[in-house]
């Protein structure tokens, strides 16, 4: 399961459907952006998972000419500060064989998992190599 958790953003309002949806697909591997300040959420929905998680980073500083304000009544344009990836895979279905962080460039950072089913049948691959990353707009 693939999720967007938006960070904090309105955190109150959606934790409900959040922790609800994690805990209705119940999937063995979950991966989640833009999880800053979601630990306690993430461990609640899923109590029986190990988490690995990617720095917070802030994007680097670019310098752009002055932007035009935009006009009267316009929704003003959001930024993301910081993001980071998680890889959450269940403990009783996996072994952890290797995690880390390959930095992408403009402050991206994907955070992986080398994982180990603990019971392989014949045709499943003997490890997974699992994901996570985040990536904004080039314009953001």
């Amino acid at each position: 399961l693939s999720l967007n958790a938006w960070g904090g953003n309105q955190l109150s309002r959606r934790r409900g459907s959040l922790v609800a949806t994690l805990k209705t697909y119940d999937a063995d591997i979950v991966c989640v952006q833009e999880s800053v300040g979601l630990a306690h959420l993430l461990g609640e929905a899923l109590p029986t998972h190990t988490r690995i998680l990617s720095a917070a980073k802030p994007p680097p500083a670019r310098s752009k000419p002055a932007a035009a304000k935009p006009p009267a009544g316009a929704a003003p344009k959001l930024r993301l500060r910081e993001t980071d990836s998680t890889v959450l895979f269940r403990t009783s279905a996996f072994a952890l064989l290797g995690e880390g962080e390959a930095p992408l460039g403009s402050g991206r950072t994907l955070a992986w998992a080398r994982l180990a089913p603990h019971a392989v049948g014949p045709g499943d691959p003997p490890t997974l190599l699992v994901g996570s990353l985040h990536l904004l707009h080039p314009d953001e």
